[in-house]
């Protein structure tokens, strides 16, 4: 890379230490999670050994270490984000009835029953901080190859390639599938990442009359993308109020516009104000100029199933119980945004040709 040998510009220094502050932030947070069940541990093991007697099959106790372990770790997986919180309230009551069903049915004594408890009890909150620590470090990594694509100037006219961040959101997935773009757009199409935490650093990309392609990716929906201070939503944004009446703002049209985040329906999305006339790439049938659908809309290209055949699967089903239920499944996974990326590169690749 062009970058790699030389010191850092004033574009990879904010990013990658944007990344290093999430790590650093992890680090405390994680390691205080970590530390409480330790801790109950210690208390418990030195209350037994000055009492003489194992507090662990005391009910007071038992009840009030478990209270505080389940407690803090649901706070600390709904803080992340309320997957994490259905996912170990679901473990911890898989964990408790396989204890009792076990004891019920006498295969192991009610004390074995408490010792499984305690351990596993124990053990999810140790997890959880371990995880947070280990995933953020994971996106740093990634960041650090991402930085090595960020220049310090931008070209004329180029690729704007988006990558909007919530600051205060934890374990946010990180820059990796951008990762995957930026290595196929090398060298193939002028381009200049752009890292958004706020409202003001969108409109100003968007506002660029040298950007003339855009991709975005992180958190948001159809009509908006995930900020630091709040939703950044494309409609708020083109429209303007003059006067009484409400008009769109005269902003350049883009050749293509990839929304790479979740689009579930919401507002008008980017794509239909930003590229006039909705269709193929430069009459590449199979590379449209647009993207702000999901799972439950992706076409897969019949001659390419086999190779994305998990993919296909998943889209079949969004496809189906979004229909059954009429609830919008138009989520992004890393697959379905390599699915595009391929195309894409595919598209790049006939277009040389």
């Amino acid at each position: 890379m062009s970058q790699q040998n030389t010191e850092d510009n004033t574009n990879q220094k904010l990013y990658l230490e944007f990344y290093q502050d999430k790590v650093n932030k992890a680090y405390k947070i994680g390691l205080f999670i970590c530390a409480v069940p330790v801790l109950i541990l210690l208390i418990l093991t030195t209350a037994s050994s000055m009492k003489g007697e194992s507090l662990f099959t005391d009910p007071i106790f038992f009840a009030v270490s478990i209270f505080i372990l389940v407690v803090m770790s649901l706070c600390f997986a709904a803080w992340i984000h309320i997957r994490d919180f259905i996912t170990i309230l679901g473990a911890y009551f898989a964990i408790s009835i396989i204890a009792l069903s076990l004891f019920l049915f006498s295969i192991i004594q009610w004390s074995e029953t408490l010792l499984a408890l305690y351990v596993a009890f124990f053990v999810m909150p140790f997890y959880l901080g371990v995880d947070y620590i280990v995933r953020e470090r994971t996106s740093l990594k990634y960041a650090k190859e991402v930085k090595k694509y960020i220049k310090a100037d931008e070209p004329e006219e180029h690729t704007a390639v988006i990558l909007p961040h919530d600051k205060n959101r934890a374990i946010d997935g990180g820059d990796k599938i951008a990762l995957q773009l930026l290595k196929v757009l090398y060298e193939k199409e002028k381009f200049q990442v752009y890292l958004c935490l706020f409202k003001d650093n969108m409109k100003d990309v968007l506002e660029k009359s040298t950007v003339k392609r855009i991709w975005i990716f992180g958190h948001g929906t159809r009509g908006s993308c995930s900020l630091t201070d709040g939703p950044f939503t494309y409609s708020d944004f083109m429209t303007e109020k003059l006067g009484d009446n409400w008009k769109i703002r005269e902003v350049p049209q883009m050749e293509y516009v990839y929304q790479c985040h979740c689009n579930q329906k919401s507002t008008t999305p980017l794509t239909e104000y930003l590229v006039k006339k909705r269709g193929a790439l430069h009459n590449d049938e199979k590379m449209l100029n647009y993207y702000d659908g999901g799972l439950a809309n992706l076409k897969i290209d019949s001659s390419l199933e086999s190779d994305y055949k998990l993919l296909s699967y998943i889209t079949r089903i969004c496809s189906y119980v979004g229909k059954k239920l009429d609830i919008d499944l138009n989520y992004n996974i890393p697959s379905s945004i390599e699915y595009l990326i391929d195309r894409y590169e595919e598209h790049l690749e006939k277009m040389s040709k």
